[in-house]
């Protein structure tokens, strides 16, 4: 979004995650680099310093870890007193749960994001392809930062953010979870009929949605059902529900005798919502996407660099020409050199291993 974002990392090994490259470079795209020993009273004063630039600080430690290494919020807003502090952790700074470790697949099987999918009576499915999780939090905490922010500049005040992953699994699921309140059981709740992925006669697999009536009715002419438009026991959404696996088998079987072009083409001309099940190597020069501006394909596009930021701001992207994620360290001597270090004072900390540049 246009912000200077600087990545403190341990000296030597830096971020873990950057032993998954591809990961790594996805989410620090743009970023710059440091590297400080935060276990050294010289490496927290660098930060420190850091902190008396900044607006806001971002820390992703267990619960307790920021207090042991004096960099925690209290430290903090003492040094800036308009401090936003974000911290971002599993399962929030207080709670039964607070010292657990967790990961993506530990969130979504305490939220009930596992447990609401799949069948009834058949194990949850842990692959959803996307780590729900992690971005669910990012994404609360941008908001709640951009908040957090404003209220700064309006009231002159700074904030301390606690988010919690699970919190916002929880967040996201309430949805689904009324409605299973509401009495549905899970084939109600998230099987529906005309809706779901069907192979073609390619072996191409696309996805189709026609639920409401209209659509219902033009599903049905297009696939030549016409017994279905005049049966009442297929009149409406919920008689049709009750009948969904007989429904979507005799639509599966009828998608499999063509290609996927022309279900796609048939489908999407009586305004059904019909879209192919995109793969990665398909995304890389989507048409609609690049012609959006979303992907920058006159480069070689990665998700790291040729991405850009997805919403439109005045008719343009944010992020276009984002660098590549920063090498461990990569800033070191420029951000210190900012905060002002002599060079004696960089090469002294640099041969005692409080930084890496």
């Amino acid at each position: 979004m246009g912000a200077r974002v600087i990545k403190v990392e341990r000296t030597v090994t830096g971020d873990p995650e950057r032993k998954v490259e591809g990961t790594f470079g996805v989410v620090n795209a743009g970023k710059e680099s440091i590297s400080v020993d935060l276990t050294t009273e010289q490496g927290r004063e660098v930060v420190h310093r850091l902190v008396g630039q900044a607006d806001v600080v971002i820390e992703s430690f267990q619960p307790g870890t920021t207090a042991k290494l004096g960099i925690d919020y209290d430290t903090v807003s003492n040094l800036k007193e308009d401090i936003v502090y974000c911290s971002i952790t599993g399962f929030g700074q207080t709670g039964p749960l607070s010292q657990l470790p967790a990961h993506n697949i530990s969130i979504t099987a305490e939220t009930g994001v596992l447990g609401m999918g799949g069948l009834s009576g058949e194990p949850p499915e842990e692959k959803c392809g996307v780590y729900v999780g992690d971005l669910s939090a990012s994404m609360f905490a941008v908001i709640s930062v951009v908040g957090a922010v404003l209220q700064k500049v309006r009231e002159g005040k700074g904030s301390y953010i606690d988010i919690s992953m699970s919190d916002c699994c929880v967040s996201w699921v309430s949805g689904v979870w009324g409605e299973y309140n509401n009495g549905l059981t899970k084939e109600e709740v998230l099987d529906h009929p005309a809706h779901g992925v069907f192979e073609a006669q390619d072996g191409k697999y696309m996805a189709i949605a026609a639920l409401v009536e209209k659509h219902w009715q033009a599903l049905c002419e297009v696939l030549d059902f016409p017994d279905y438009m005049v049966d009442p026991a297929f009149e409406t959404v919920v008689k049709r529900r009750s009948k969904r696996d007989i429904i979507n088998k005799r639509i599966a079987e009828t998608i499999k005798t063509k290609e996927r072009e022309h279900w796609l083409n048939s489908l999407r001309g009586r305004g059904i919502a019909a879209n192919p099940v995109t793969t990665h190597e398909e995304l890389a020069d989507h048409k609609h996407f690049v012609e959006r501006q979303l992907l920058d394909t006159s480069k070689k596009v990665s998700p790291a660099t040729g991405v850009a930021f997805p919403a439109l701001i005045n008719n343009e992207r944010w992020g276009k020409k984002r660098s590549s994620a920063p090498g461990l360290g990569q800033n070191t001597l420029e951000v210190l050199k900012s905060l002002g270090y002599s060079d004696e004072e960089i090469d002294n900390m640099d041969v005692d291993g409080i930084i890496s540049k």
